[in-house]
């Protein structure tokens, strides 16, 4: 038998968790009910990284989040705490094992802190799907080698990376955010964009995000920018990560 993939869920639960728990493994092509666990850090209840049995995984997804790492420490609620303080210490801990890992958004920037990096506000972006291009690491990457040289994925944050990590590659990058995605050590690899979002799981976000993210007078423009995006690129991410690793 293979081991299966940990998701470790930095967001609340709610109608995007719910989509990420069949996307991701859909997109992996992996049994939802053996291949794919789920551990939501938010919850009380939840195992700490500490007590988690790493080496019974093929692999780690750390999710996107609501939160961010540079919102303003005075008033954050509690289980916005409790998810930052488990996705540092689990990234921590995966760093240290070099455990093959793929963060997403909120766990590119867990990963980043984690490894020594820092987060910067300066490169923020509101919801679209700009183009990435891979650089030289990424061409000759185990993982992102067999994608497009160039493609679309959808993006939407406040936080980013600053400083990189030490022993650390960039693999794609865009005009505007430099760093998309990022590979520390050898298994560690982590993306700004959401290589789990399909055109169809947008609905979702953008049924959640309307009034807060953007206005809902743009509402309409930007449904019909989403659903003409080209994403597939970015999400055969998924199936790439899963193939290097599940065996």
């Amino acid at each position: 038998m293979t081991k299966p993939f940990l998701f470790a869920v930095c967001r609340p639960s709610g109608a995007i968790l719910d989509s990420e728990k069949l996307e991701i493994p859909r997109l992996g092509g992996l049994n939802p009910e053996t291949d794919f666990e789920i551990i939501e850090l938010g919850k009380p209840d939840s195992p700490e990284p500490e007590d988690l049995d790493l080496d019974g995984y093929a692999g780690v997804f750390i999710s996107g989040s609501k939160y961010g790492f540079l919102d303003e420490q005075t008033g954050k609620p509690e289980d916005h705490r409790r998810i930052e303080r488990r996705a540092l210490r689990l990234g921590e801990r995966l760093i240290e094992r070099d455990q093959p890992t793929l963060g997403f958004c909120y766990g590119m920037h867990a990963l980043a802190l984690a490894g020594g990096g820092t987060l910067t506000g300066e490169f923020a972006e509101d919801i679209y799907a700009p183009e990435l291009t891979l650089t030289e690491q990424g061409l000759s990457d185990p993982v992102t080698r067999g994608l497009p040289s160039s493609l679309r994925a959808f993006i939407g944050h406040k936080d980013s990376v600053g400083r990189l990590p030490k022993n650390t590659e960039v693999l794609l990058k865009a005009d505007f955010c430099p760093v998309q995605m990022m590979r520390i050590g050898n298994n560690i690899y982590a993306t700004q964009f959401h290589p789990e979002i399909t055109n169809t799981a947008m609905h979702i976000r953008l049924e959640f995000y309307t009034g807060s993210y953007f206005d809902a007078a743009k509402a309409k423009e930007l449904w019909d920018y989403c659903d003409a995006a080209e994403v597939s690129g970015a999400n055969q991410i998924i199936s790439a990560f899963v193939e290097r690793y599940r065996q």
